[in-house]
């Protein structure tokens, strides 16, 4: 199973790498002025306190670290997550399933824009990976991974520069889209 484990303590830049030598993957961190900075990583383990001594282990000659504490990872259907641990978007198979498979190059680049925040269409557009910079095209892309279930949009301001209170359509992966993808979706992810 895997665990997700959150702790405190030093600043963890110089750590990350190792993690993933470790069979620990690095998952964020976040810091605030004279506070400890708190990390996150995940760890294929039996049970949490397993989870828990293999972070430890692998974070330790880091820095000091405290507040430890594991929960289970779950998949969109709230079961334990059985999967491995991927770690980047260049480890996903996307001929495993038939719903990655038929995607154009266009729709996975879209889902690579939107991997680690929901965004704007702007943004999306904007994006140097995503292959065309024709907003109708790549709204029309993204529309189909919506009617697939692979992601959802809102409404909301575009924060767009100069154009910041217009509205637009925002998106999102789905959490089914997350496990089609073979990825852990990040606790703090819209």
């Amino acid at each position: 199973m895997v665990f997700r484990v959150l702790f405190e303590g030093d600043d963890l830049r110089e750590g990350r790498d190792v993690l993933m030598i470790e069979n620990v993957v690095w998952e964020g961190s976040a810091s605030a002025p004279s506070e400890p900075s708190r990390h996150r990583a995940l760890a294929e383990a039996d049970g949490g306190q397993a989870a828990i001594s293999m972070v430890q282990g692998a974070v330790g000659h880091f820095g000091t670290y405290t507040n430890y504490s594991a929960s289970i990872v779950t998949n969109a259907r709230g079961e334990p997550w059985r999967g491995p641990i991927i770690r980047s978007w260049d480890e996903i198979d996307w001929e495993r399933t038939p719903e990655l498979a038929k995607l154009s190059e266009l729709e996975r680049n879209a889902l690579w824009a939107l991997g680690d925040a929901g965004e704007p269409t702007w943004i999306v557009v904007g994006d140097q990976d995503v292959p065309s910079q024709d907003r109708a095209e790549v709204e029309r892309a993204l529309t189909r991974l919506e009617d697939d279930g692979l992601v959802h949009s809102t409404v909301a301001s575009s924060g767009e520069p100069g154009r910041a209170e217009e509205p637009d359509r925002w998106w999102a992966i789905t959490d089914e889209c997350w496990d089609l993808l073979g990825l852990i979706k990040s606790p703090g992810y819209w």
